[in-house]
């Protein structure tokens, strides 16, 4: 007599399979040194903005220039149909690390009223990126890869809303910088 297999138990082990796999992989990152950061300020903000302008400046650009190329490597790897969990799920962490710097930084130091059209921009574009990152989290966790090209657009304008904030920060900094 065959013992009763019992269907339920699939989906649990799946799951649990999947939390092991990001678990190990985090470890993975985290000991050859993928948590590190590569933030720097590239820009010399002017002199003649004031402490609060050259403080959001120095602390928003360089997390902002990293914001937009992990969504843009994100949004790479969605539109080619990449399978690596592992670096989706690194790169999707990342993406809220910055965002929520970016976030406490803002709400902590206040926004400098030059910059808040671009911190408006900046704030939409991660909602958007986040949002859709924890639905992709939530389609994967449920085996439903078929879904996930359905969010490559509104991935799209998050990190389209995040690249024309850089540009109108750069532009900004630019301006400030010609005399």
């Amino acid at each position: 007599m065959k013992p009763a297999t019992s269907s339920r138990g699939l989906p649990i082990r799946a799951l649990a399979v999947v939390v092991l796999l990001m678990v190990l992989g985090a470890l993975v990152i985290l000991i050859a040194g993928g948590g590190e950061t590569r933030l720097q300020t590239p820009v010399s903000p002017a002199a003649s903005l004031g402490a609060d302008e050259r403080g959001y400046v120095e602390f928003v650009f360089p997390r902002l220039e990293e914001l937009v190329d992990e969504t843009t490597a994100v949004a790479a790897l969605v539109r080619d149909r990449s399978r690596n969990v592992l670096e989706l799920n690194r790169r999707g962490n990342r993406i809220s690390i910055l965002a929520s710097e970016i976030t406490t930084f803002g709400d902590e130091h206040g926004i400098p009223k030059r910059y808040a059209v671009v911190d408006a921009n900046i704030r939409e574009g991660m909602t958007a990126a986040n949002g859709t990152i924890t639905k992709a989290r939530r389609a994967l966790v449920r085996f439903r890869f078929d879904s996930i090209p359905a969010l490559v657009p509104e991935f799209a304008a998050g990190r389209d809303k995040l690249s024309s904030a850089l540009a109108d920060l750069k532009r900004e900094i630019d301006d400030q910088a010609t005399p």
